[in-house]
């Protein structure tokens, strides 16, 4: 089974920037899209976790943030 992160940004036609950290493990999203998903299997950890998004840029709003067992 993998861990699925889902963000749905406001559907803006934007391009968007955003630090992702899960655990402590960063990386750079960059999507004009308005929904990003990721498998997070590798980042996560057994018990407790913790998701921290921060914006690149002014204007980015996150209608939905969600994670998943599939």
């Amino acid at each position: 089974k993998d861990v699925m992160l889902t963000i749905k940004f406001v559907d803006d036609k934007k391009q968007k920037r955003v630090k992702l950290d899960v655990n402590n493990k960063l990386e750079t999203i960059e999507t004009d899209k308005a929904t990003f998903t990721r498998v997070i299997n590798n980042k996560i950890e057994e018990g407790n976790n913790f998701i921290r998004i921060e914006p690149l840029q002014e204007g980015i709003g996150v209608v939905e943030l969600r994670v998943e067992i599939v």
